[in-house]
């Protein structure tokens, strides 16, 4: 008695859309439309020998329909909302309403987590539970995924508006077209599912980088946000950097393209750590080591080389030796020395030094020295001064 045989073709559908005000296959329609509740038996037996029906479910107008959601609390929606909704199709292949209700049933699925665009189809799968006699999963309908600036639901025409991959890996489009994925951006497969958990979610304090047994002791529904999140590229790539910061030196090593031996293996090291505070993906890493270690800057300001800088790093330069880089504390030792001699304040010729050496912000400037060594040091503040006198 929950459901019937209706034999409308797509042609009488179209027309009772164009005749009917806002038609819907309903208590208040169905007894006008062909099908075992209003044709008579006759009609009905020559309808059924012919074969072609769909089987729709017969919803009982005006009930209210309450369920808890897990996340969004009690949500009641009447029926007079519902339509009759098709179970079975004409060529004997069940509606997606009937196969997740008769699925999740068998498969003893206890919580149904899905997006909040199907809140509207939920009470008619209570409906469908109800109508078979079985128990009625825990329902949680999860916030959607919303564009960046907060305006509509994320999608695969607005990702690409904002610069959002679509999919994991790249591919070629209908038009020819590469579209990049995920892993071309260099995004760590680890880190996209952290940066992914917290849209939407959060675990309580302030920690963020989490590793997958950490989300997963930690995830409960009642942390999840009812309204929906925007999709913060910016919160994505920061989580990634952590990553790369807390990949071993070994494991990041076989990545990096070094262009020739200058450096010790233990400099390398110190190499790699400078290198990873900077960047937000593995790929990036063999670029950032070569501007900082490999590539002498292009000195294009020389505002910062004034006279205080070229009093101070004229005299350091004069007490380099062989060995008198091998300690960050000596350097610095050496160089505010020299600053307090000369009666200059040591604030005054970092920029200067900073410029000399890397060009760009960048780490520290002693533990820099100590790793480019003697020749290279003389050979960028130098540099310096000839950009100075041009």
């Amino acid at each position: 008695g929950y459901a019937y045989y209706a034999f409308d073709t797509k042609e009488d559908l179209d027309l009772a859309h164009k005749t009917i005000p806002n038609f819907k296959y309903d208590a208040t329609t169905r007894m006008s439309m062909k099908n075992s509740l209003s044709l008579p038996a006759d009609a009905l037996k020559l309808a059924k020998d012919k074969g072609n029906y769909v089987i729709r479910f017969a919803v009982t107008p005006n009930i209210d329909i309450t369920f808890n959601d897990a996340i969004l609390g009690d949500i009641t929606i009447n029926t007079n909302t519902l339509d009759d909704k098709v179970l079975l199709k004409s060529n004997g292949i069940g509606s997606y309403h009937l196969c997740n209700v008769c699925d999740d049933h068998e498969m003893n699925v206890s919580h149904v987590l899905r997006g909040q665009e199907w809140i509207n189809s939920t009470p008619f799968h209570v409906l469908l539970y109800k109508a078979f006699g079985w128990d009625i999963p825990t329902f949680a309908h999860l916030p959607l995924i919303m564009n960046p600036d907060g305006k509509g639901k994320l999608s695969k025409r607005t990702a690409h508006k904002y610069g959002i991959p679509i999919a994991p890996l790249g591919y070629t489009d209908d038009d020819g077209v590469y579209q990049a994925g995920w892993k071309d951006l260099g995004y760590d497969p680890h880190s996209f599912i952290n940066a992914l958990s917290l849209i939407g979610w959060n675990p309580g304090g302030d920690v963020e980088v989490m590793s997958m047994d950490q989300l997963i002791s930690s995830f409960s529904l009642d942390r999840v946000h009812k309204s929906g999140a925007r999709f913060d590229m910016d919160k994505a790539k920061w989580i990634n950097s952590h990553y790369v910061k807390n990949t071993s030196n070994a494991d990041l090593l076989p990545l990096i393209k070094l262009r020739d031996n200058r450096y010790s293996d233990d400099k390398i090291d110190k190499i790699i750590n400078l290198a990873k505070d900077r960047v937000d993906f593995k790929k990036d890493l063999s670029k950032s080591i070569d501007e900082l270690f490999f590539i002498s800057p292009i000195i294009k300001d020389t505002k910062s080389f004034d006279e205080n800088y070229m009093t101070v790093m004229s005299k350091f330069v004069d007490t380099l030796t062989l060995d008198s880089l091998n300690d960050v504390d000596n350097i610095k030792n050496t160089i505010s020395t020299i600053c307090t001699d000369s009666n200059i304040k040591m604030g005054k010729v970092m920029p200067g030094l900073r410029a000399a050496l890397v060009g760009i912000p960048g780490p520290d400037l002693m533990t820099m020295m100590s790793i480019l060594g003697v020749k290279e040091t003389i050979l960028r503040i130098t540099a310096s001064f000839a950009a100075k006198h041009k």
